[in-house]
């Protein structure tokens, strides 16, 4: 009824993904709430196949995060693209195997992976390779960071990580040979449902931090 009233005030409630949380987000948080000071904003972390129940049943307005070749779209559900990620191959900085060329190379160790499980053994099939055993699946940014730091696994992540201040002087590439494939990270909203006005605001704001990502990219 505020909103509808010309006031600012009232709420949203958005999903986003661990890559889009820490590119995109902060960008387009700090830019909406510059036009609607006194909206209270709630931010949900995780990955498209856990939050996108939140979003049907409407405890999310949208959802941020990365289109998995395998990810089954409900009907009802539609997908606008913000912006490319690609994935590349880490390790800890002093790794015995930094110097590695080839993902055939690294297939004993254990591995750590932002994504379903179920990608990176696609990506392996692809290559002809056996998935690794053990392969550990981590959600949590802080947790991925420190437990690719602290160990000998190898990590299968975004590139733009590497970048970032908690990997710097921590994390390494290691350049294989291989190419990887990236993702597509965009917007999950309900199809047969228009967005509210500071949904629709906040949505434009993380178009925007995605173009510009895209562009310096």
């Amino acid at each position: 009824i505020e909103q509808l009233a010309g006031e600012r005030g009232g709420s949203i409630a958005f999903g986003t993904g661990p890559i889009a949380a820490a590119t995109i987000v902060p960008e387009a948080v700090n830019a909406f709430l510059r036009q609607f000071p006194r909206v209270d904003v709630r931010v949900v972390e995780g990955f498209p196949q856990g939050l996108m129940p939140r979003v049907r049943d409407e405890t999310l307005d949208f959802l941020i995060g990365p289109r998995f070749s395998n990810l089954q779209v409900e009907a009802g559900i539609s997908f606008r693209p913000l912006f490319q990620h690609h994935l590349t191959v880490a390790c800890r900085v002093g790794h015995p195997l930094a110097s590695a060329r080839s993902i055939a190379k690294l297939v004993e160790l254990p591995w750590l992976c932002f994504e379903p499980r179920e990608l990176l053994a696609e990506i392996f099939s692809g290559l002809g390779l056996l998935l690794p055993r053990p392969v550990i699946q981590c959600e949590s940014h802080s947790a991925f960071l420190k437990l690719l730091a602290g160990s000998d696994m190898i990590g299968m992540v975004p590139r733009r990580i590497l970048s970032e201040e908690g990997a710097r002087g921590s994390l390494r590439e290691i350049r294989v040979a291989e190419v990887l494939r990236g993702h597509t990270v965009g917007m999950f909203a309900r199809a047969d449902t228009p967005l509210p006005r500071l949904a629709q605001a906040m949505a434009k704001a993380l178009a925007r931090a995605g173009r510009r990502l895209a562009f310096s990219r």
